[in-house]
């Protein structure tokens, strides 16, 4: 029974994934077939990231940054991650990073070693979610797609 659950949850990040990336379901399943370095070094990878509107993400980040100030820390203790120094500076901080250094996606794999890829990908709905909370809608679609983006790799 846990390996139909285990399937139905790839199944549904799959759908996720295609929808906030507004791509297909059999795109999404190539980039998760990569390691993440490859998935980093992906031309589609890299196009996509090329696409996120940069000047919404810097203009809404202190939306984003509020979001998770009121809300990360409750995320953490519910997934034992109490410990980790992230906080809503530091993730919208990165996220912004990443669009600024593309070439420097890989150090996350190092950074995140200490995170198992599946509490990353039992915690980006929520992270996705919070989100919503941010009042311009274009910044809430951005921020989705970009931390999408972001995570997809570490999910791996």
């Amino acid at each position: 029974m846990q390996a139909v659950s285990r399937q139905e949850d790839v199944n549904q990040m799959t759908l996720n994934v295609a929808h906030y990336l507004n791509i297909s379901e059999a795109d999404v399943q190539r980039l998760k077939a990569l390691a993440p370095q490859a998935m980093y070094a992906d031309a589609f990878y890299q196009s996509l990231i090329t696409q996120l509107d940069s000047q919404v993400l810097h203009d809404t980040a202190g939306d984003a940054r509020a979001v998770y100030a009121e809300h990360l820390e409750e995320l953490k203790a519910q997934h034992g991650l109490t410990d980790s120094i992230m906080s809503g500076h530091t993730l919208v901080n990165w996220v912004l990073g990443f669009l600024m250094y593309p070439d420097k996606l890989g150090d996350m794999i190092d950074r995140h070693a200490n995170v198992a890829s599946h509490t990353i990908t039992e915690t980006l709905p929520d992270l996705i979610n919070m989100l919503a909370e941010i009042p311009s809608a274009t910044g809430q679609t951005e921020w989705q797609r970009a931390l999408v983006l972001f995570t997809l790799p570490l999910t791996n």
